[in-house]
């Protein structure tokens, strides 16, 4: 202390992750330009037993067993990434802008996943139309026009179940997407 190298960590010991994705989803989660994903995953980890201990107690071997029971429970190696990440990014901001200067970062000296598998999968010739047959005897008239607008606009589901009337300029025959869709952006703004 009279050196001036001592650092107070007694928020770090007494806030559990749990905690600290909290203050974490409503510093910097919310700012972001996508936070439902943040949200879902802050989520996530609340429901995992690490969130019940505290910051200061966590270490990277917790994570590397993490990491490892996610692999063998089948998830994709970049939603393990996403998942490390997040946490990683925590410990940064509770070190940097909640002044926890002594806590360390126990992500920093753990193997991430690469995440290197992307999705690459193209419908193989004739899988179109017998999709689009299909889905013309659906019971459901909207089936048929959401697969053919999904293959155009090359949308995902969330973004496609999320597109709006005011939105749509049907003399142009434009379909204009906002950065942020409206449902986000006002729970963004709550």
């Amino acid at each position: 202390m009279d050196r001036g190298i001592f650092r107070d960590n007694r928020e770090a010991e007494s806030t559990t992750l749990a905690e600290a994705f909290d203050r974490y989803g409503r510093d910097f989660s919310s700012r972001k330009a996508h936070p439902d994903r943040d949200l879902n995953r802050i989520k996530r980890w609340k429901q995992h037993p690490l969130a019940q201990r505290y910051m200061a107690t966590l270490r990277g071997t917790d994570f590397a067993t993490y990491r490892d029971d996610r692999r063998r429970d089948g998830r994709a190696e970049n939603t393990v990434r996403l998942e490390l990440q997040l946490v990683s990014h925590l410990f940064e901001m509770a070190r940097k802008e909640w002044e926890w200067e002594g806590l360390q970062n126990p992500l920093k000296n753990i193997r991430k996943p690469s995440g290197t598998k992307a999705r690459d999968r193209r419908l193989h010739l004739g899988e179109r139309e017998r999709l689009a047959a299909a889905l013309s005897e659906s019971s459901n008239p909207w089936a048929l026009p959401a697969f053919e607008l999904a293959i155009e606009l090359t949308l995902r589901q969330a973004m496609l179940f999320e597109i709006r009337w005011d939105w749509i300029d049907l003399g142009g025959r434009v379909l204009t997407i906002p950065r942020l869709p409206p449902a986000r952006e006002q729970r963004r703004a709550t």
